[in-house]
């Protein structure tokens, strides 16, 4: 191989001052997306500072919600058994006038003595 394709370069810069550049630029470029990247990360602290507050609202506000919507289904449940009761008795109840009706009718239709 001859020395002479890497040693006369268009911009008379030899092989390893281009290479060294182009990292130097590699590094600015980096140094410039990592200056970016602490921009963009102060920013989200910042919106996470400021929306701390009304999540923690949301969340105490979710928990009493909770407790709420326990409370009621602890009552749903407790009036379901209490209509279960009272369709039982309501039954009962139509089953012996049903029964007092068929004996008043049995002895209205007697013949008096």
């Amino acid at each position: 191989m001859s020395e002479e394709n890497t040693q006369h370069m268009p911009d008379g810069r030899s092989f390893e001052e281009r290479v060294f550049a182009r990292f130097d630029e590699l590094a600015a470029s980096i140094r410039g997306l990592d200056a970016r990247l602490t921009g963009l990360e102060a920013k989200v602290d910042q919106r996470l500072k400021e929306t701390r507050p009304i999540w923690e609202q949301v969340l105490v506000r979710l928990d009493a919600m909770e407790k709420r919507f326990g409370r009621i289904e602890r009552d749903v449940d407790s009036l379901n058994r209490k209509f279960r009761v009272f369709n039982e008795e309501t039954l009962k109840w139509q089953n012996q006038q049903e029964d007092l009706e068929e004996r008043v009718s049995k002895l209205e239709s007697e013949p008096a003595k």
